[in-house]
């Protein structure tokens, strides 16, 4: 059975967190927030911001990522940013630039004789990893089960991410991808309607604006959501929960 904890704000369940879960920056001066409710069963992410009602399945591997919107689903074995390693240098092996050495120390001397090029490799390296910037997944994203996002994409707010796709560049709003290296096998809904859909942007209303609607009926659904934004519905807004190196800091509340 699965541990779990709520941390509980106004008598309100406002993050669930599941045993085997890791919310830090490994010990980088980064926080994460996470703005309520949030479910996370398990794994590590690494996220400076989380939105309301995205859940995260079992053993997710989420690193270098900006920022996920709401009502994203996260299927069990997904990774995204994993880390990269230079390929323009010698060798892509990180012990060199001093990276993560501490284990191999005892077996070499490379250290003892070449500290005074560490700082030179190391700034090198770090030029070309610059390049790839960190993960930026929108709203209303749906991520199957074991797919892989590398570093320096951009999802689209209602893209879907086929199970066991590899995504190596962005992926478009409304567009489903699937395969190695993932491609785009066809749209949500036409062109009209994704239009339509990006332009009322539901998720920043929460659920509720989606009252007595058939989802299943897009059209209707997106004239209901309309004329309720233009007779004043409120944007959802609910307390933010912030997290540094994998301890509760802040609670702020922003309701």
């Amino acid at each position: 059975m699965l541990l779990k904890t709520d941390i509980i704000i106004d008598k309100k369940i406002a993050l669930r967190v599941f045993d085997k879960t890791e919310v830090c920056y490994f010990n980088e001066n980064v926080l994460t927030e996470i703005e309520a409710p949030v479910k996370i069963s398990g794994g590590v992410l690494q996220c400076t911001k989380v939105g309301a009602f995205t859940y995260f399945n079992v053993n997710n591997y989420i690193r270098y990522v900006k920022s996920i919107g709401r009502f994203c689903a996260f299927g069990p074995d997904v990774m995204v940013g994993v880390a990269n390693h230079p390929i323009q240098s010698l060798t892509a092996h990180n012990i060199f630039p001093d990276w993560d050495s501490d284990w191999t120390k005892d077996f070499q001397s490379y250290y003892l004789d070449n500290k005074s090029n560490i700082d030179e490799i190391r700034n090198s390296q770090r030029k070309e990893m610059m390049k790839k910037n960190d993960v930026s997944i929108g709203n209303d994203v749906w991520i199957g089960a074991r797919a892989i996002i590398l570093r320096g994409v951009r999802i689209g707010d209602g893209a879907v991410i086929g199970a066991g796709a590899v995504v190596t560049k962005d992926v478009e709003p409304y567009a489903v991808v699937g395969g190695n290296p993932a491609k785009i096998i066809k749209y949500r809904f036409s062109s009209d309607v994704i239009k339509k859909l990006e332009e009322i942007q539901w998720w920043k209303y929460g659920p509720d604006i989606l009252k007595g609607c058939d989802v299943t009926k897009i059209s209707e659904t997106i004239d209901t959501i309309k004329r309720r934004i233009e007779a004043g519905f409120k944007c959802y807004k609910s307390p933010s929960i912030i997290i540094k190196n994998n301890c509760v800091k802040i609670l702020k509340n922003d309701i």
